[in-house]
């Protein structure tokens, strides 16, 4: 069998080299998205907790003050 010439065994390599960086970059190119759509899922879920915090504690705040009115009701029926 005959060697195939330096030039051709070269420009094979090359395109094998070529083939690999397109590979590469699609690759680069859905894990940038993927980056950005989780970026954009987090900032959402930020946002979820901050307001799941907000909400929590004006509800934390409306329960203490019904505590409170029922212990002013309880005390004020106690010295009837």
């Amino acid at each position: 069998m005959p060697e195939e010439e330096p030039i051709l065994v070269l420009e094979k390599q090359i395109h094998r080299l070529l083939d690999a960086v397109k590979r590469l970059k699609l690759d680069n190119s859905h894990l940038q998205e993927q980056v950005k759509q989780i970026g954009r899922q987090l900032t959402k879920k930020k946002t979820d907790e901050a307001r799941w915090l907000h909400d929590r504690s004006r509800v934390e705040g409306r329960v203490r003050k019904l505590l409170a009115d029922l212990d002013s009701l309880a005390h004020e029926q106690a010295q009837k």
